[in-house]
């Protein structure tokens, strides 16, 4: 069954996957900038099948007759653009369709040609409806409009408030290593203190543990329905890791990167599942339990370790105000969520989600959004 599909705009687009892919082919770096014409024409036509799509699943009260005059009219758009469509005169000529680098839009093209013949003389869905989910399945399948950014790959949210982010001391920040130095060559000139490895740590892990806490707050607020992973005793680390990626909408291309966090992802959530679950039966089926925290590892990985920091657990390294001042932000935010008062518990994670934005704005040098 199709479903609705997030809009495309010339921003996502222009950083997709699969333009990244076609610049790989053609061995160019900006194909907007060298190909604009073409660009512009595959923009227009594969934002024009996600509306029709969009027009058919997506839920609405709408009938038949009304989806069809609607998907005529986006069909319009594309294929006549300021042309009559009486005159049966399409806005890029056969010729300009015919030299696209990319065949799918030349085949995208075609199709719109005969859904909107099928649409204006049978006047039924039923034949452009199992075409268009063939067509953005074909496009699903390939996570054509998933964002590049280095070696991530990431979905981005139409949701404004859908905020996940990633500080650029972790790992997967594609230049951490020289971001890092930088930060300790700037403490040095602006404090004269050289930070040793152990207080690199510390900084690393305060400014991770923000990004743990905004998106775990935002998944909590946002996403309503936990995923039941097919997890067992038996999966591997990598099945596990990617699953939580999964849920954040992310994706590592580098392979080596991607098996070294997922051996720390698992051992993190055996931690993460151990400390929060002393009080259940033993007999809780630990494959049930790691797919249960999976689903908000972020948010179940800030509450353990902010425990720790207010227990005294995790010794304080770095004599940094900025880094205090964090650290009571999050105290806040630990106190906010775990209060216990369903009455105000939205209002609390709102107020908290607040908090953990205020301080990545106040930091933002330090940040990368991945929504």
């Amino acid at each position: 069954m199709g479903k609705r599909h997030n809009t495309l705009s010339d921003d996502i687009f222009r950083n997709s996957k699969y333009i990244a892919t076609l610049e790989k082919e053609l061995e160019i770096s900006d194909f907007k900038k060298e190909s604009s014409d073409q660009y512009e024409i595959m923009l227009n036509v594969y934002k024009t099948l996600i509306l029709v799509n969009n027009i058919i699943f997506a839920d609405s009260n709408k009938n038949i007759n009304d989806k069809i005059f609607e998907i005529e009219l986006e069909l319009e758009k594309c294929l006549f653009g300021n042309n009559d469509n009486d005159s049966e005169k399409y806005q890029y000529s056969t010729r300009t369709i015919k030299g696209l680098y990319d065949s799918n839009t030349r085949h995208l093209f075609n199709k719109f040609i005969e859904w909107y013949d099928y649409l204006m003389n049978i006047n039924k869905l039923d034949q452009v409806k199992y075409d268009v989910e063939e067509e953005m399945k074909k496009l699903e399948d390939v996570n054509f409009d998933m964002v590049v950014k280095g070696g991530i790959e990431y979905e981005k949210n139409k949701d404004s408030n859908y905020k996940i982010f990633i500080s650029k001391f972790n790992n997967l920040y594609t230049d951490y290593l020289a971001f890092r130095k930088q930060y300790k060559d700037d403490f040095s000139n602006n404090y004269g203190i050289d930070l040793n490895e152990e207080e690199m740590r510390y900084i690393r892990f305060i400014y991770d543990l923000v990004a743990y806490a905004n998106n775990g707050i935002v998944k909590t607020l946002f996403d309503k329905e936990p995923t039941d992973f097919q997890l067992n005793e038996t999966s591997t680390p990598e099945e596990y890791y990617k699953a939580y990626l999964t849920l954040l909408h992310l994706d590592i291309k580098d392979n080596e990167l991607f098996k070294k966090n997922s051996e720390i992802f698992l051992n993190k959530i055996i931690v993460v599942s151990q400390r929060l679950t002393e009080h259940l039966p033993k007999e809780k089926a630990f494959a049930i339990e790691m797919k249960d925290y999976i689903n908000l590892f972020d948010y179940y990985y800030f509450i353990v370790s902010m425990k720790d920091i207010i227990d005294n657990k995790i010794d304080v390294v770095a004599n940094n105000l900025l880094i205090n001042k964090i650290i009571n932000d999050l105290k806040e935010i630990y106190e906010l969520i775990t209060k216990d008062n369903e009455e105000k518990m939205i209002s609390n994670y709102k107020e908290a989600f607040n908090k953990c934005q205020a301080i990545i704005e106040r930091n933002k040098k330090y940040y990368e959004r991945l929504s």
